[in-house]
């Protein structure tokens, strides 16, 4: 019989003979899920579906269970069990952003305005986000708003006409 394999690369191999097959096999140029081909029957199968080869597919312990065991770890990380990812909190990008709003304001009087109520919203957002500084965010955003704001009115007042 002659045969034929796709491989990962798209090409077809072959036609070859079930030594050769086997041959491949044990290079490790056949893979449990190489498609191999009977020239003879044009019938297409996993190499690890034909017991002649000897391919045996790799066994999921998870695969008949709802969900993988507590202590299951896809992807392990050195020192132990991953832990969740921790977010940090906003309060720097507040101040970081604060600080960008006084610095507007005193070039351009209403864009530290809206840069700061800006703030205000990314405070909210910290806060439905359950950000451990909530609310030093939402002060800090607030007090800073309200600077650049008495600054700004300030300022348009005072310059001249």
């Amino acid at each position: 019989m002659q045969y034929s394999v796709r491989g990962k690369d798209g090409n077809v191999y072959g036609p070859v003979d079930l030594m050769t097959l086997k041959k491949w096999v044990q290079e490790g140029r056949i893979m449990p899920d190489s498609m191999v081909t009977d020239n003879l029957s044009s019938v297409t199968l996993m190499a690890s579906q034909m017991p002649e080869l000897g391919v045996v597919a790799p066994v999921n312990p998870y695969a008949n269970t709802a969900a993988p065991p507590s202590n299951y770890n896809e992807y392990s990380r050195p020192g132990g069990p991953s832990q969740p990812i921790k977010r940090g909190t906003r309060l720097w990008g507040i101040i970081f952003w604060l600080v960008a709003g006084l610095t507007m304001s005193v070039f351009y009087q209403i864009g530290g305005v809206f840069i700061s109520a800006w703030n205000i919203f990314d405070a909210f957002k910290a806060k439905s986000e359950d950000d451990p500084h909530a609310g030093w965010c939402l002060g800090v955003a607030i007090g800073g708003f309200l600077i650049i704001l008495v600054w700004t009115i300030i300022k348009v007042n005072v310059a001249p006409r």
